[in-house]
């Protein structure tokens, strides 16, 4: 009888030393890996946000320095918009010139600058479908 016992305790500490093992070795480096994957997907994250928001401040600028030289251009020189319009294509824009509006394009769907917009005022601003950069030169 005490050789049964000796065999059925040995064989306890067997599996008890494999389950220690196995909960002081596998399983942290099982949890470290989770914690460095979660850790990069939230560092990734935020680098990519961060150059999604460079980008569109990048955008926004360029479009308030066209809208800047549209005012000055048809303050001056009103049929000079037209060159400056080729040179970005794709734009949109309405231009104040003391009490005149001028649209570009004539037929395009901005016709009126809204009542909230101010002067100085650069920005995304979502309209019914996408989103549309909306400088308005002081």
């Amino acid at each position: 009888m005490p050789k049964l016992w000796g065999g059925r305790l040995l064989w306890r500490a067997r599996n008890r030393l494999l389950i220690t093992y196995f909960l002081v070795g596998v399983v942290p480096i099982v949890l470290i890996g989770l914690l460095a994957s979660y850790s990069s997907k939230i560092l990734l994250g935020q680098y990519a946000s961060d150059r999604v928001r460079a980008a569109i401040d990048d955008q926004t600028h360029t479009v308030a320095s066209v809208a800047r030289s549209m005012q000055i251009v048809a303050g001056h020189d009103p049929m000079a918009l037209n060159e400056l319009r080729q040179q970005t294509p794709g734009l949109r824009a309405i231009v104040r010139v003391g009490d005149r509006l001028q649209r570009m394009p004539d037929d395009g769907e901005l016709r009126e600058i809204p009542a909230w917009s101010t002067d100085g005022f650069s920005g995304v601003v979502p309209p019914s479908r996408g989103f549309w950069d909306r400088p308005c030169p002081g």
